[in-house]
């Protein structure tokens, strides 16, 4: 079987600290071209100095597909219903002494026709984090798609998950009716590994109210959602 790979990126942005993009370096990357056979996570690739690597899994209202055919890919079905288990999560845990900023999400992405046809990514920092939303694609049945999120997030000291997560519970082919046994895959992007980039630095001693930073640059982006909102 094959797919049709767009050649276009779609980018977003998203400030909620202040720490320049320049220098971006890989934090963690998953590279899946190296996958076969019916992989149920992903290990990654490479990680920086200062993190600790997530592996790339699925949540537990999902089940993972097996691969068939090139390019290679991970993914999972089951997205019928939007529920909190229906979800593909990555990312890193920040060792002590260490500080993250987190500048850029990459992949590839496709959905098959029965599978969802909007999907958002989003953050959740800690054990516990409240989900918020960087970005998001509708996406055309059986196309591969570059995706690229761009965002600023900086002071992260604990852990940083990235989720897809469905949204609107609707067919890719037919948005009229919610998805049904179709999957939803993720790839690398022309020989690139999915990427998690942006910086990892010893941790100085704060400034006061430096540990307040990435909660209180959440706030700042979920009142300026909701006044765009009203």
């Amino acid at each position: 079987m094959t797919f049709q790979r767009l050649t276009y990126t779609a980018i977003a942005f998203l400030f909620l600290g202040s720490t320049p993009f320049a220098n971006a370096a890989v934090i963690v990357d998953y590279n899946i071209d190296a996958l076969s056979g019916s992989p149920t996570s992903v290990t990654a690739a490479s990680t920086a100095t200062g993190v600790t690597p997530l592996s790339m899994t699925v949540g537990l209202g999902l089940t993972p597909i097996s691969i068939s055919g090139a390019p290679s890919y991970f993914g999972a079905n089951g997205w019928d219903t939007v529920d909190p288990d229906d979800y593909i999560e990555f990312g890193f845990s920040v060792q002590p002494g260490y500080v993250a900023t987190l500048t850029q999400v990459s992949l590839s992405i496709m959905t098959r026709p029965t599978g969802p046809q909007e999907i958002g990514l989003y953050l959740l920092t800690g054990t516990s984090g409240t989900p918020v939303q960087l970005n998001s694609i509708i996406l055309s049945p059986d196309v591969i798609t570059p995706w690229v999120t761009s965002v600023s997030i900086a002071g992260l000291t604990s852990s940083a998950r990235l989720r897809l997560t469905e949204i609107g519970n609707k067919s890719a082919a037919n948005p009229s009716f919610p998805p049904g046994a179709g999957s939803l895959r993720l790839f690398n992007t022309s020989g690139t590994n999915i990427q998690v980039l942006g910086n990892v630095a010893l941790a100085t001693v704060p400034e006061p109210g430096h540990g307040l930073l990435v909660v209180a640059g959440i706030f700042a982006y979920l009142r300026r959602r909701k006044t765009t909102l009203a």
